[in-house]
């Protein structure tokens, strides 16, 4: 295992994919944890005296299917909540910059429309699923896409995803009508930090791991933990 402090935005920006293993549940985040999170976003963006604010841990491990013309996935065992309403975030910031005249969609430097989408959400110089930083299960999966992508939701789309992300785009516009400045937004989102946890395929359980965290303060239901160990060894 091999532990390292590092910005979040660094970690969304290297050309890897995060893929969120089929035998984990779906996105549960509701609003309120969204919440939580935009309002520690503006906080630490709006105060000089907040070096940073760090939200939790990354865990991943290897998929096992490097080869010498791709770079593998990493699997996230641990982390899809925070990754998964950064991304949405990220794009609901990303679609209010667009509307702006040109000479003020980057209040901070790095952060504009396309750079935001071509930075932290996507591998643009990939194909199919691989052009996506974050793949997500099921139909979570489809519906990130779907938005990432500008297309129609599906029509069994994700209901947190959707929720979620429409709560962002309201709360940055209702942001903006009383005076707020996006470059806070995107200073606070600089100074997001994780503990980046790299596991060992050959040394460590991803089943284990992911039954003894708990990322979103839910506890992991029986039916959660049979569900997982009888999924583990199913392909993605």
């Amino acid at each position: 295992m091999k532990a390292s402090e590092t910005s979040l935005m660094d970690f969304l920006r290297t050309g890897v994919q995060f893929e969120i293993p089929i035998y984990q549940r779906t996105y549960s985040w509701t609003v309120q944890q969204c919440k939580t999170l935009w309002d520690d976003v503006v906080r630490a963006g709006g105060s000089d005296r907040v070096g940073a604010h760090f939200i939790g841990s990354i865990v991943h491990i290897s998929k096992g299917q490097s080869n010498l013309t791709s770079q593998e996935p990493l699997l996230v065992i641990d982390g899809q909540q925070r990754l998964t309403s950064v991304t949405l975030l990220i794009h609901a910031l990303a679609s209010e910059l667009a509307k702006l005249p040109a000479s003020e969609q980057q209040p901070l430097d790095g952060y504009s429309p396309t750079k935001l989408h071509k930075r932290f959400l996507i591998n643009d110089d990939e194909d199919d699923d691989r052009r996506y930083k974050l793949l997500l299960t099921q139909t979570d999966r489809s519906t990130l896409i779907a938005l990432l992508d500008n297309r129609p939701r599906p029509e069994d789309h994700s209901l947190l995803v959707t929720a979620n992300h429409e709560w962002f785009c309201q709360a940055i516009q209702d942001y903006v009508r009383q005076g707020g400045d996006l470059a806070v937004v995107c200073q606070g989102l600089a100074k997001l930090m994780v503990v980046d946890i790299a596991l060992a395929r050959d040394q460590e359980n991803p089943q284990l791991i992911f039954e003894s965290m708990n990322s979103t303060g839910k506890e992991l239901s029986q039916a959660d933990l049979i569900r997982n160990y009888v999924l583990m060894g199913a392909p993605n």
